[in-house]
């Protein structure tokens, strides 16, 4: 922003102090906001609130850089900054609730997703990656320019494209990241992952997974999206399906596969591509069971079973 622009951007920060006006702010890591990001569409007001633990008091959309310590995880960060879960997974692109210390982290002060442009795009074509863009159509795309600070009429324009590393904040929504429940609604963990004595067989072993129970004929929904490789009956599992997910971030691709076991009944076949929220069986107690609920494994691409709750 050169110098002759700098009275108005103060004027225009002076108004969202007093009278609140949504401007994404971009903050430096772990220190009180003194800069923000030098993107040409976006508002760059120069002022002094204490971050992040004050962020959330703000009546206009901050978005901060933070330094994880040692010990942190994303529960802790909701409960230190009172920042949503989510939108920090999907500012950040983590499938993982759990990082190493000093990990570099987005942290939004409102629900939402920070997104940053990695080819040129029109505002359309960012809504309509969104449920909420598909449902609302130009509602939320005036929602986006509106959160962002960024002038209505010409932004608005069909032919507009944001340039790569532009970066927006996309209220509401968030991307897909880690692994969903399995389950629709309340569910009860009768068992974790590890070493346990098992109910049936009474020997003690390895838990490959998590169970979770529910009354007979509860749906079951895939964790994420991804192509069923499996889909039968499995020894002690009984009736079960696995699924295949592809899951992209900071530092390129993995694979994991995920397992829902106990079924007492199977809805998709092997081949068959599954999405959020769709039923793919029903809860049961087949197999090496003593009840109704889901066994529920994440193994990784060589087939080492994983901790489903760094996932979830």
């Amino acid at each position: 922003m050169d110098t002759a622009a700098r009275p108005l951007s103060n004027l225009l920060i002076l108004a969202m102090i007093i009278a609140p006006v949504a401007g994404v702010l971009s903050i430096r890591p772990n220190t009180p906001l003194s800069t923000a990001t030098s993107s040409e569409l976006q508002l760059n007001p120069y002022a002094a609130f204490p971050i992040p633990v004050d962020m959330k008091k703000l009546d206009f959309y901050v978005v901060t850089e933070y330094v994880t310590r040692k010990g942190e995880d994303l529960y802790s960060l909701y409960k230190k900054f009172g920042v949503e879960q989510y939108s920090i997974r999907s500012s950040n692109d983590l499938d993982f609730s759990t990082f190493s210390p000093e990990t570099r982290l987005y942290l939004p002060n409102r629900q939402g997703t920070r997104y940053e442009v990695t080819e040129p795009e029109s505002l359309k074509t960012i809504s309509q990656r969104f449920s909420r863009g598909k449902q609302l159509g130009s509602v939320y795309e005036r929602e986006i320019l509106e959160a962002n600070g960024y002038p209505l009429p010409n932004l608005r324009a069909e032919g507009y494209l944001f340039d790569k590393g532009n970066v927006l904040f996309l209220p509401i929504v968030r991307k897909q990241t880690g692994l969903g429940t399995p389950l629709v609604g309340p569910y009860r963990q009768t068992s974790s992952f590890g070493s346990r004595r098992h109910p049936v067989l009474g020997i003690k072993r390895k838990h490959s997974g998590l169970d979770l129970a529910k009354p007979h004929g509860s749906p079951v929904v895939p964790a994420r999206e991804g192509v069923v490789t499996f889909a039968g009956w499995s020894g002690g599992y009984g009736n079960m399906i696995e699924i295949r997910h592809v899951l992209k971030g900071k530092n390129g691709s993995r694979i994991l596969a995920t397992r829902y076991g106990h079924l007492s009944k199977i809805n998709v076949r092997v081949g068959q591509k599954v999405r959020l929220g769709q039923i793919i069986g029903r809860v049961g107690s087949t197999g090496i069971s003593t009840g109704p609920h889901l066994h529920f494994e994440v193994r990784d691409e060589g087939g080492t079973a994983n901790n489903p709750r760094k996932f979830l």
